[in-house]
């Protein structure tokens, strides 16, 4: 069976961290469909957003959303690696539109930018994790690493390091985002290659070779999908550490807030339900 990136979403599914917040967050969102059809049709959906949302709720959603957002970053990588393995065929319908370096140009986009994106996210995650009140604008490397709340902490080691690892996609995704340079994205073929999948790409009359120009470009597609991959694993273990090491931090944080039931309590007595069952309309 050949291996598929884009179902290689690691360990994340899987990592505490995620299944933590997951588990936080399900139960304010249960409650909260319930309050829903209990004030339905008696009070307006913008009435109940002047209310605020109960704690720990706010904290909860903001680092599950950012801590998804990294993660499916990572993912997206993958399945850019995927999906440059397996380009339209030349004589598709998808094909006649979008040739093989249109087709791998946009997945160097997806790739190179998700990878620059997962150092972005990071900054933004661990502010939010450790409550540093910085807004996401400014959650730049040195505001945040060099925050005195994170000196000596496991979270700053894993964003230097993590940090690192990103440097090498920068210096590929910067000409590409900002000047529309391109990667050379077929590094050990020939020029004579690159020429026959464009001609016959193009109808230009070249016949006998659809074959060989076939078989030129699934050769691309696997180098690129191979290297790519063996890059998105190089960079994984510094995004997992990370996870690991804001997970403790995210506990006790949680520790400080208001129970769910509490929280849900004081949002029925606003919108005069009364106690009750907090996850019950």
């Amino acid at each position: 069976m050949s291996h598929n990136p884009a179902r290689a979403y690691l360990p994340f599914p899987h990592h505490a961290f995620l299944a933590r917040v997951t588990d936080d967050i399900t139960p304010f969102l249960q409650a909260g469909l319930a309050v829903a059809r209990a004030v339905q049709g008696r009070v307006a959906p913008e009435e109940i957003g002047k209310l605020g949302r109960p704690q720990p709720f706010d904290y909860t959603w903001y680092v599950w959303t950012k801590l998804t957002a990294m993660l499916e970053s990572l993912h997206r990588m993958y399945i850019a690696a995927a999906m440059v393995r397996h380009s339209p065929p030349a004589r598709s319908r998808l094909g006649r539109l979008v040739t093989f370096r249109d087709w791998r140009e946009y997945q160097s986009y997806v790739f190179y930018g998700s990878a620059v994106g997962i150092l972005d996210t990071a900054l933004i995650l661990t502010s939010a994790v450790y409550e540093l009140g910085v807004p996401e604008r400014r959650c730049e490397r040195d505001v945040v690493v060099g925050n005195s709340w994170l000196a000596h902490s496991a979270a700053r080691r894993t964003l230097i390091q993590l940090e690192k690892r990103v440097a090498g996609f920068r210096k590929k995704r910067n000409p590409l985002f900002h000047r529309g340079e391109a990667p050379n994205v077929s590094a050990g073929f020939s020029k004579e290659a690159e020429v026959l999948i464009l001609a016959t790409e193009s109808g230009t009359g070249l016949k006998g070779y659809e074959s060989l120009a076939a078989t030129t470009r699934a050769a691309i597609g696997k180098t690129l999908a191979d290297e790519w991959t063996g890059l998105a694993d190089a960079l994984s273990p510094a995004t997992i550490a990370l996870c690991d090491a804001l997970l403790p931090v995210y506990e006790q944080h949680m520790q400080r807030k208001p129970s769910l039931e509490d929280g849900i309590v004081e949002f029925r007595r606003r919108l005069g339900l009364g106690l009750g069952d907090p996850h019950r309309p």
